[in-house]
């Protein structure tokens, strides 16, 4: 069997059962370990160290023809930044791991650090060193340690009854690299929105310690699309979730760009960089009003298949969606 016919999902859960049953005796002090945001552990009496790691890859991640230096090492260090905000945590420490093709200009170099350091600077985390590697292909590793003397979010806490929420908008992103792509109003003011959120993602930082300090335990970012992030979400709360497609945030701009395609860059695009989140109404509700990005309730969590994920229209009908989200193992 090929990893491209497994995916990248599943081959993740092969690896985990992997690991699983070759496990020794765990460190008392790992309170996570495989399957949710970012591993974590407590590190002193009521502080707990979150740790997680993403890399991207020239030509499978980004394209120099559409995509600046500076804004591949803003997005590297952001979606990073996505996980622990997910979890509800602080930035602190940052590694990166470089692969170098020989004839990469050291300016591009230049660049690339000052996009991390300048997300660093908006975000939090401060780079401690990492390593550097010849390879035919451009690829940066981040890995980053946040911290948190609160409740963790976790994909594993999602309940029958919640409401499921998220923060911001959905779609940008994808119609934003579809315009970078074909350079459609490309110089525009209107359509900048767009590709900005595709070339310099906003973690949602302050919102993940909102959910946090309102009484919110389960969430996760969106990276790989919404419904495929939130299908993850129910797998490891063993729950299923209806959505109604009328309520799914959408830009008004992904509207206006793309009246035929914008319900697949909102529920199947992936790298918004929001957050899902589930919670009883009553807290969802308050929550919303106050969150930097604003927030939005989409649905519910049901009983059904652990994973399963349906979306409705107004009038009760299943809606079928094109697109379900990234895969990092398929052409």
């Amino acid at each position: 069997m090929k990893v491209e016919e497994l995916g990248e999902f599943g081959l993740i859960r092969r690896i985990t059962q992997q690991i699983a049953r070759r496990a020794v005796e765990c460190d008392a002090s790992v309170i996570i370990g495989l399957g949710d945001d970012a591993a974590a552990w407590e590190k002193t009496s009521g502080v707990v160290e979150v740790l997680t790691t993403d890399t991207l890859v020239e030509g499978r991640h980004f394209d120099r023809k559409y995509t600046s230096w500076l804004d591949v090492g803003w997005k590297a260090l952001a979606s990073n930044l996505s996980d622990i905000a997910a979890m509800g945590a602080t930035p602190s420490l940052v590694l990166v791991t470089l692969g170098l093709p020989y004839d990469l200009d050291v300016e591009s170099v230049d660049a690339f650090y000052d996009g991390i350091l300048e997300c660093a600077a908006e975000y939090g985390g401060v780079v401690v060193g990492g390593d550097i590697v010849g390879s035919s292909e451009f690829f940066a590793t981040i890995a980053l340690i946040g911290k948190s003397s609160d409740a963790l979010l976790l994909r594993s806490n999602a309940r029958e009854g919640d409401v499921i929420a998220v923060t911001g908008t959905l779609g940008r992103a994808s119609a934003g690299l579809v315009l970078l792509k074909n350079n459609l109003e490309n110089g525009t003011t209107r359509t900048s929105v767009l590709r900005s959120a595709y070339a310099r993602p906003e973690p949602r930082m302050s919102d993940g310690k909102l959910l946090v300090s309102h009484g919110i335990c389960c969430a996760m970012d969106i990276s790989d699309g919404f419904l495929a992030d939130l299908g993850k979400l129910c797998e490891a709360s063993a729950v299923g979730a209806l959505i109604y497609a009328s309520a799914i945030p959408i830009h008004p701009e992904v509207r206006r760009m793309f009246p035929e395609q914008f319900m697949d860059f909102g529920l199947g695009g992936g790298e918004d960089y929001e957050l899902v989140f589930t919670g009883s109404r009553r807290i969802v509700d308050g929550l919303i009003k106050v969150l930097p990005s604003g927030g939005t309730i989409v649905g519910e969590i049901v009983q059904g298949q652990p994973g399963s994920v349906v979306v409705q229209d107004d009038s009760g009908c299943v809606i079928n969606v094109d697109s379900t989200g990234w895969d990092h193992l398929l052409r």
